[in-house]
């Protein structure tokens, strides 16, 4: 755990991990783009901002519970938002 902590808080580190989740999450937003699932012209990184803050909002303020149908209510309410 400590060496994960190490990598984690070491800048050389911390942006190509930072970078490589971005990037899969984005990957994800562009299929669905490309399905058909979200507007074409959709902003993807600040989708992915719309998507996730809430979350990490809630989760470090503890403003709520973090449950399944808090994450449906997000997935929902970002979908009304970015769909087609």
């Amino acid at each position: 755990m400590r060496a994960t902590v190490a990598e984690f808080a070491d800048p050389a580190f911390e942006g190509p991990v930072r970078a490589l989740n971005e990037e899969a999450k984005k990957e994800r937003l562009r299929s669905a783009q490309k399905a058909g699932q979200l507007a074409a012209g959709a902003d993807l990184d600040l989708a992915l901002e719309l998507l996730y803050a809430p979350l990490y909002q809630r989760w470090l303020l503890r403003s709520g519970p973090l449950t399944p149908q808090y994450a449906d209510a997000l997935v929902d309410a970002f979908l009304n938002a970015m769909r087609p």
